[in-house]
Order: C-alpha cells, then sequence, then structure tokens
C-alpha cells in the first residue's frame, strides 16, 4: 500500500506516516513494536481534529481519558472524518472511488462501512465511530498478534473458521493463542502474503475479501449460551425490524449456523428473494416483547416468500404469497435440520405436515429448533 500523505499537525509528527506495503511484508513494524499510527501522532493532532464539525458545530471529544480521538458519526465533516475513511480503504470496506464520492463528509456510505466492520467484530452496530471501534482500529494498526485479546480477535477467529483454516474455537475465543497463529499463518501462505502471523491491514483486506460475511464460530463450551448475534445480513439472508447491534437477533451458536446454513443453500437455489430474518432472542435470553416464546435462542421469525421477488411481508391468503416457495423453504429448514418445529397457517402447508398452526402466524414462521 502506498504510502498516505498527512496534513496539518499529523503531517509533522514524527512517525505518523502509514508503513508502506515492503514494510508490512517484511513485517519490520510489528517486530520493533512500531506502530502505523501512535497514540502520541494521533494527540498530536488534537487541535486539528477539534475543527471537525458536526451541522458547524465543534465535534465533542471522546470522554475517555487520554484519547482526544471525537466520536465520529453521519453528517460529521474535517480532516478526521477523512482520516476515519482511509482506514475503512485499508481494510477494505471502501473503496477509493466511493471515498471520493465524499472526501471528508461522513455519508450513508462511510456510516454503512463502519456498520460492516463493527459487525464483522461483535462490536454494538451503531455507525458511530466511538471508544470501542477506535480501539479496534488502533489494534489493526498495531498489528493484531499472538497475546492480544479482544472482539478483534474473535472476528478474525470468525473468519479462519469460516475459510476452514481452523476448526471451531473449543476454548480461548478472543484470545490470540497458537490455534489462531497457525490458521493465520495458513491464510497468509494460502493468499501470497508475507507469513508473520500477524494481521495487518493487508491481511484484513484478504480475509474480508475471501469471507465477506462469514458464519459465526460455535462455543462448544457450553451450547446452551444465547450469546451469539445473527448479521445483518449474509449469503441467502437479510434481517427485518432489526434492533439497534441485532438486540433481539441473539441466538445460541447452533442456531445461528443452522440459520446461516439454511440461508445459503437457499441462495445456491434462488437469487432472490433472500429468506428474511425477524426475532430471535435477546443476548442471554429473558423476555422479548411481544412474544411468550423466543427466550431460550432457538425460536426464529422469518417471512414467507412472495411470487415477485419482493423481500417485504406477506400473508399466506395474499395475491403476493408464494405457496410453492415457502413450501420449499420448510422443506430445506426440515431437511437440513432434524427435529425442527414450524408454526404457519398455511392450510396447505399444514395439511402437508410441514407446519402447524398458531395464532397470530398468518405473515411469518416461527421456527423451533431444537433444544
Amino acid at each position: 500500500m502506498a504510502t498516505r500523505k498527512k496534513s496539518g499537525a499529523s503531517k509533522k509528527s514524527a512517525g505518523a506516516s502509514r508503513k508502506s506495503s515492503t514494510v508490512k511484508r517484511a513485517g519490520a513494524a510489528v517486530k520493533s513494536g512500531a506502530s502505523k499510527k501512535t497514540g502520541a501522532s494521533k494527540r498530536a493532532g488534537a487541535a486539528r481534529r477539534a475543527g471537525a464539525t458536526r451541522a458547524g458545530a465543534a465535534m465533542p471529544v471522546a470522554a475517555a481519558a487520554g484519547d482526544a480521538v471525537p466520536f465520529l458519526r453521519r453528517r460529521d465533516e474535517g480532516p478526521e472524518v477523512d482520516n476515519l475513511q482511509e482506514e475503512l480503504c485499508d481494510i477494505g470496506y471502501l473503496t477509493r472511488a466511493q471515498k471520493a464520492l465524499g472526501p471528508g463528509k461522513f455519508g450513508p456510505r462511510t456510516e454503512e462501512a463502519l456498520k460492516h466492520f463493527q459487525r464483522d467484530n461483535f462490536i454494538a452496530e451503531t455507525g458511530v465511530y466511538d471508544e470501542e471501534t477506535q480501539a479496534a482500529i488502533r489494534q489493526l494498526n498495531e498489528g493484531v498478534k499472538r497475546g492480544i485479546e479482544g472482539n478483534i480477535v474473535r472476528g478474525l477467529q470468525n473468519r479462519l473458521v469460516s475459510l476452514g483454516f481452523m476448526t471451531q474455537v473449543i476454548a480461548g475465543q478472543g484470545k490470540f493463542g497458537p490455534q489462531t497463529e497457525a490458521a493465520l499463518l495458513g491464510f497468509q501462505m494460502a493468499q501470497g502474503i508475507m507469513q508473520t502471523g500477524v494481521l495487518t491491514d493487508e491481511t484484513y483486506r484478504g480475509l474480508l475479501a475471501a469471507a465477506p460475511h462469514p458464519t459465526p464460530i460455535t462455543d462448544h463450551g457450553d451450547p446452551t449460551r444465547i450469546d451469539t448475534v445473527l448479521p445483518s445480513e449474509g449469503r441467502g439472508f437479510t434481517t427485518y425490524r432489526r434492533s439497534p447491534g441485532g438486540a433481539d437477533q441473539f441466538g445460541r451458536a447452533s442456531t445461528i449456523r443452522a440459520i446461516t446454513d439454511v440461508a445459503e443453500t437457499w441462495s445456491t437455489r434462488h437469487a432472490a428473494p433472500r429468506l428474511q430474518i425477524g426475532d430471535i432472542s435477546r443476548r442471554g435470553g429473558g423476555r422479548l416483547e411481544p412474544h411468550d416464546s423466543h427466550q431460550r435462542g432457538v425460536d426464529v421469525d422469518m417471512r414467507p416468500i412472495r411470487n415477485d421477488g419482493r423481500e417485504q411481508p406477506v400473508r399466506f391468503d395474499q395475491a403476493g404469497y408464494s405457496h410453492e416457495l415457502t413450501k420449499e423453504l420448510c422443506q430445506l429448514i426440515r431437511a437440513k435440520v432434524p427435529g425442527v418445529r414450524i408454526f404457519f397457517n398455511d392450510p396447505r402447508l399444514i395439511g402437508l405436515g410441514l407446519t402447524a398452526r398458531l395464532i397470530f402466524h398468518d405473515d411469518h414462521l416461527h421456527v423451533r429448533f431444537p433444544s
């Protein structure tokens, strides 16, 4: 990656420029402990950063002690937004062409790219460049390597599992140990990247390109834990009426994996529409209004399939409903997951033994995975 010029105080700060691709491949910056952008160089540009504006007003500064980077959000403008966009380009969530459409302006494209990064790294999907997200970016800048812990490591493990470079993480989720290092070295070798065993921008871009929507990893430590969130979208599926951060779409790891497995198979049969996933459970379980169920991480709402390819709601007794496609979906779910129960009030599906009747289930399937 070509060295990127920085403006203002950051440009003058020692060590503020990004590592060149040569340094990255050699791994020298990692071995010497030097970071791509040190906290000192960030603070050296505080005066410039204070000029970042939101609707013409001075941006507030992050409250964390010693962290002078402002919290950035949609409609903000200024050099800090430009720096954020550069970060998102470096790791593969924005292209240079996309950035050129609004450099230094925090618009919907930048917000969606940031949400994608947050979603991939188990950070609340707020679209705000907050303290936790900044910390994850700093870890990438410094090189994520053996001994590091946190959500950025969980995201890395997630992709390595999805790509087949490591088995399910039986212990040590979020901990960069020898298993993760060996898997990352294997990925780097397969991609022709310098084998350092360190997650840098170049390796991150490769992982993102290879697995844009990784399947959530399974926690074998306690299979009943309700701590795995469904991504907002993935291969063959999208979500609807999703709460911020997917707060109402947590499930057991086995449930989330079953959903994504069904959706992936569906995508090989139908380019559109994708499966539409609604309520599952809250993290840890408990009451999820207005449901009496959805408390154990095994109950999943899905919309029936329309006959016009649209990803919109439909009742079984409306003209836009496809009985045949919805029947195919029910058959697929049952073939993939023995012991599953499906509640939906299409009388023809009930007659075939594919679904069972349940009040208020005319416009969505309630899929109960085995517990």
